[in-house]
């Protein structure tokens, strides 16, 4: 379950990194130059709040509405310190966000289509027909 996760997360990290890329060479003062750290950074969240919520619920599988909020805490407050930092130690300010927010976004979608797979089948798991 966790393999296949992985595997579309490197992708999606992978298609990322080469549009940022494009923007970056292209559009510049809208795409900081830590779009790379940027990336990297959710990519690294994302998968290990993933994989930490995948062991929480297996083994107790009733627990899934209580390890996705844990999850979803942890991953806020990751956001929001890094943010906070970037803002204040980042010298271009004005392409950090659109890139922090186009990635937030990226990921959030990208997590939200995993988690509503993984319910139906923890719930499907729960009540076998």
């Amino acid at each position: 379950m966790f393999v296949s996760y992985l595997k579309k997360a490197i992708i999606l990290f992978l298609v990322l990194a080469f549009l940022l890329s494009i923007a970056y060479f292209t559009i510049p003062q809208y795409c900081t130059k830590a779009y790379l750290l940027i990336l990297l950074f959710f990519f690294i969240i994302t998968v290990g709040v993933h994989f930490l919520f995948l062991k929480k619920i297996q083994k107790k599988p009733e627990k899934f509405v209580r390890g996705l909020m844990v999850s979803n805490g942890i991953k806020i407050v990751s956001y929001l310190a890094f943010l906070i930092l970037g803002l204040a130690f980042s010298s271009d300010v004005v392409s950090f966000l659109p890139v922090f927010i186009f990635l937030y976004i990226c990921f959030s979608v990208f997590e939200t289509h995993s988690l509503s797979r993984l319910s139906k089948t923890v719930s499907n798991n729960k009540n076998p027909k």
